[in-house]
C-alpha cells in the first residue's frame, strides 16, 4: 500500500495499492492545478503489513519518475553451530550390509539363507 503526500507533508492524497494505479489521480491532480510548479513533486510512503517499508520523492516531468529502490545486501554468511536440515530418508541405513538381508526376508518367505 502507498500513501501519497504533497512535499510539504500538509495534505493526504490518497491511499493507493501501489503508485502505478494512483497515477491517474495524480495526473488530475496536474491537470486541476492542485499540484503546480516547473516539475511537481509528490512523498510517497510504502506500507507492508501496517510497516513503513520506503519512503520516497516521485516528481513528474512528461512522466512520473519514481527514484531506484535500494538492494538489500545478501549476507552469505555460515553460522556457526547450525547445521542444515537433512531430508527425512526414505531408506534406512544399516551398520552391516548383513542386517538389510535379515530385515528383508519375512516369515512367510521361509527361513534365512546366508549369502555366500
Amino acid at each position: 500500500m502507498v500513501e501519497i503526500f504533497n512535499i510539504e507533508r500538509t495534505k493526504s492524497f490518497g491511499c493507493f495499492v501501489n503508485f502505478k494505479s494512483a497515477k491517474g489521480t495524480l495526473n488530475g491532480l496536474i491537470a486541476s492545478g492542485e499540484l503546480s510548479g516547473e516539475n511537481p513533486a509528490v512523498l510517497v510512503c510504502c506500507y507492508k503489513n501496517n510497516e513503513m517499508q520506503r519512503e520516497y520523492t516521485a516528481t513528474y516531468y512528461g512522466k512520473w519518475h519514481v527514484p531506484a529502490s535500494p538492494k538489500a545486501p545478501h549476507i552469505a554468511q555460515k553460522i556457526e553451530g547450525v547445521r542444515r536440515k537433512v531430508k527425512n530418508q526414505c531408506c534406512k541405513i544399516y551398520e552391516l550390509p548383513v542386517d538389510c538381508f535379515t530385515e528383508a526376508f519375512s516369515d512367510w518367505i521361509g527361513t534365512y539363507q546366508p549369502v555366500i
